[in-house]
């Protein structure tokens, strides 16, 4: 507080020629008024002063107050660019989920026609050894005829 104290007033007046010093003289009311007058002002210049610090202890107080609201507002404006981000993140890793749900489903499809082909190839590779086996049983025995003989003569011991 930057505040003087009031001065006081001398309760002794120095005596005017031709009065004797030792004792006190009352002060003129003119003087006495003034006094008064300085004192009243010297009140209202300190209650001013009280009022002037307060006042900056409110400006600093609020300059306090905004500063660290603008901090807040930063920070969530960074917490919302971060969130933004995480959405666009999340549906970036929901879009590939979705991609990696297709391909696998396309496997899947793609592994039962693979059994399908694989269960028709083994049953027609069963066919051609059959046919290459009835070909192979009806050329002997027309090899046999052809000699004169039939199958059910030789058996089927491959003679």
């Amino acid at each position: 507080m930057l505040a003087s104290a009031p001065l006081p007033a001398p309760s002794i007046v120095v005596p005017a020629s031709g009065t004797s010093p030792a004792r006190p003289q009352e002060e003129p009311s003119e003087i006495r008024a003034l006094r008064e007058e300085l004192q009243a002002k010297e009140r209202v210049l300190e209650s001013l002063r009280r009022g002037a610090v307060d006042h900056l202890s409110l400006i600093e107080a609020l300059e306090r107050e905004t500063f660290l609201k603008e901090e807040s507002v930063h920070r969530l404006q960074q917490t919302e660019a971060v969130h933004k981000q995480v959405k666009s993140l999340m549906n970036d890793l929901r879009a590939k989920d979705e991609d990696v749900d297709r391909l696998r489903l396309q496997a899947s499809s793609a592994d039962a026609a693979l059994k399908v082909l694989d269960g028709e190839s083994k049953g027609k590779a069963d066919l051609v050894e059959s046919l290459v086996c009835a070909m192979t049983e009806e050329n002997g025995a027309r090899s046999l005829r052809q000699q004169g003989g039939t199958y059910e003569q030789y058996g089927a011991n491959g003679i």
